[in-house]
């Protein structure tokens, strides 16, 4: 059966855009350093990020290093490829002779994303879907990505922190229109627009909230889109049980509570009331290895049985 042209077109933006994140991941290792300019040629190490390149060279806070300001404000010092230590060291920023740590952490992402992109593709083009089936394969995609952008915005790179930016808000959307299918509508057509509606909200949001720049800001409606998820759950649950496919979105949902539980309240929130992560993103995003799991799980176990039995 022909799959509809939307597909390759979501699929394909997806891989191009996974495909520029995966570049600059290998391009150009995280630093981790934010400075301020003195002068021309130096600049003042205000932040040294723990797991960054620049922590594993000795850099500390306060410290002058050589830098090519393009202006006077503080910024993120990343993308380059060598630095001047403040010994007078010339040294190429590279992954060698780093520590395996860094260097999973660096690379999970990309391993993550494969995986589920993946598992989604062989999914779609193997298996007859359903729409709660597919659905659930749209959050699976978007969560990958948003993962794999977090290290390339964290690097500064203005499209790594616009796709972080948008797939964050998608996938709140996604969950809302997972939701939603639960419960019978009277006008389908109308909720259809309602949504394409919302997804072009979020767009939009997503560029003014990425040109901003402010950490809490970009973060804050995906914290709200999350609330209104919760409360959409709470409000609506007894028509979602009601639902043939209430066992399946129960184990899914519930898979993706506990793997962004961490996230939300562990990092997500604090930063947007306190500017400062109790947990560290990498390290909350960790959970997320349960989603492609229990997605698998939920999506190939009857297909499985089917085969052994």
């Amino acid at each position: 059966m022909k799959k509809p042209l939307y597909l390759s077109v979501i699929f394909s933006l997806t891989a191009v855009s996974a495909i520029y994140l995966i570049s600059i991941v290998i391009a150009y290792p995280l630093i981790g350093l934010k400075v301020t300019p003195v002068n021309s040629e130096q600049c003042v190490v205000t932040e040294v990020y723990p797991n960054g390149w620049a922590n594993y060279q000795n850099i500390k806070r306060q410290q002058l290093i050589y830098c090519e300001p393009s202006s006077n404000h503080a910024f993120k010092l990343e993308k380059v490829n060598e630095m001047i230590l403040p010994t007078n060291e010339r040294v190429s920023v590279t992954y060698k002779a780093m520590p395996a740590s860094y260097v999973i952490y660096s690379f999970l992402p990309i391993i993550y994303f494969i995986l589920s992109f993946s598992i989604v593709l062989y999914l779609f083009f193997n298996i007859r879907l359903s729409k709660v089936s597919k659905m659930s394969s749209y959050l699976l995609l978007f969560i990958s990505l948003a993962y794999l952008g977090s290290g390339v915005s964290a690097r500064g790179d203005i499209f790594g922190l616009l796709i972080t930016t948008l797939s964050l808000y998608v996938i709140p959307v996604l969950l809302l229109e997972y939701l939603r299918m639960m419960i019978p509508k009277k006008d389908p057509q109308a909720a259809t627009k309602k949504m394409l509606l919302l997804y072009g909200f979020v767009f939009i949001l997503a560029l003014i909230t990425t040109l901003t720049g402010v950490s809490k800001f970009i973060l804050l409606p995906f914290v709200l889109l999350t609330l209104v998820n919760l409360l959409y759950f709470i409000v609506q649950f007894h028509s979602i049980k009601k639902s043939i496919h209430f066992v399946k979105v129960r184990f899914f949902i519930g898979a993706i509570i506990l793997s962004l539980l961490p996230y939300i309240l562990l990092t997500a929130i604090p930063e947007v009331l306190f500017a400062k992560q109790i947990v560290m993103a990498e390290h909350t995003a960790l959970f997320l290895l349960f989603i492609p799991l229990s997605f698998v799980y939920v999506n190939v176990k009857k297909y499985f049985l089917i085969l052994i039995g």
